[in-house]
């Protein structure tokens, strides 16, 4: 408590650890797999894999976009994933259409 404050006037944000007298544990809360809520990431190559390979079937794309959009460099990261969609997911596109073509075709 600060000088001159009394239990009744002090004022606690709703839900802080000091409101019901609780101490902060904050040991290894970097290597807890909940803290990323799901997020796919680039940690290893597998997951990297993954997180391209769903840019560029277009799913979810965006979500992961925003998703990392908030944590560092915005504008690379708007301009990687639509780099990704555009490069990506129309060459994927154009390769499977040119393949149907050809079995159309024969």
């Amino acid at each position: 408590m600060n000088e001159g404050e009394t239990e009744e006037t002090r004022v606690y944000k709703c839900g802080s650890p000091e409101e019901f007298n609780l101490t902060i544990k904050s040991d290894f809360v970097d290597n807890d797999e909940l803290i990323f809520y799901n997020i796919i990431g680039f940690e290893n190559f597998f997951k990297a894999f993954l997180l391209i390979f769903q840019a560029i079937t277009l799913e979810g794309w965006t979500l992961m976009m925003y998703n990392y959009s908030d944590t560092d460099s915005p504008i690379t990261t708007i301009l990687f994933f639509l780099f990704l969609v555009i490069a990506g997911a129309m060459t994927a596109l154009n390769l499977v259409l040119a393949e149907i073509m050809n079995s159309f075709n024969t």
